[in-house]
């Protein structure tokens, strides 16, 4: 998931995510948006183990989970809702009609603006990790409105930009805490963004103001 989706939808704390993983304290929300997100790129050896005959059955088999717990109202945080709601949209699949990757975009829109993401005031209250998470996430959702609109996914956008004052996206904002992560995570892979990714990600922003 950190090699192949994250750079594009990092809209996790991964440091805490990898802790929390390793500790058995996770979402089984997030777990199973970030298994949906993921399943594209299983390996045949991982799908033989999982008992899945084919890449599609496994994403729709962890779609259909991450569903049922949203429905039945099986996370109760808002944040984690928003976080696995804009993960799901990083997978362009439709396994209904009512709950495709719009379903998922304008209810991260929805949650956000709850939330009050997209008011810069907001930050001000919060520690530095947490800013740099919310800026990330709001980012990484008005990429994902803009996009959906000019791909003709979503006839209008969520976002309304004139009600959006959130700082522009920056460098430091993509970085988290290297010695956190390392003592505490006990990770076997870094889910540290790479400065190309990093630049993506700032690019990306400023080609959606356009």
């Amino acid at each position: 998931y950190f090699e192949r989706v994250y750079p594009y939808t990092p809209v996790l704390d991964s440091v805490s995510f990898v802790r929390r993983y390793t500790a058995g304290t996770y979402s089984t929300f997030i777990c199973q948006c970030t298994l949906t997100s993921v399943a594209p790129y299983m390996s045949s050896s991982l799908l033989a183990e999982s008992g899945y005959p084919d890449r599609y059955t496994a994403q729709r088999s962890f779609f259909a989970k991450a569903q049922l717990l949203y429905d039945l109202g099986g996370e109760q945080s808002q944040l984690v809702l928003l976080q696995g709601s804009l993960i799901l949209t990083s997978s362009y699949f439709s396994f209904g009609l009512d709950k495709d990757c719009r379903y998922w975009l304008n209810n991260a829109v929805r949650l956000a603006t709850q939330l009050g993401l997209h008011r810069k005031q907001m930050a001000r209250q919060l520690d530095m990790e947490t800013q740099k998470l919310f800026t990330r996430i709001f980012w990484v959702m008005f990429n994902k409105d803009v996009l959906m609109a000019i791909s003709g996914r979503n006839n209008v956008r969520g976002l309304n930009d004139r009600h959006c004052d959130v700082l522009e996206l920056e460098v430091e904002d993509c970085t988290e805490e290297d010695e956190a992560h390392t003592q505490d995570s006990g990770a076997e892979y870094p889910c540290t963004l790479s400065p190309v990714q990093v630049l993506y990600l700032i690019h990306n922003t400023k080609l959606s103001h356009i």
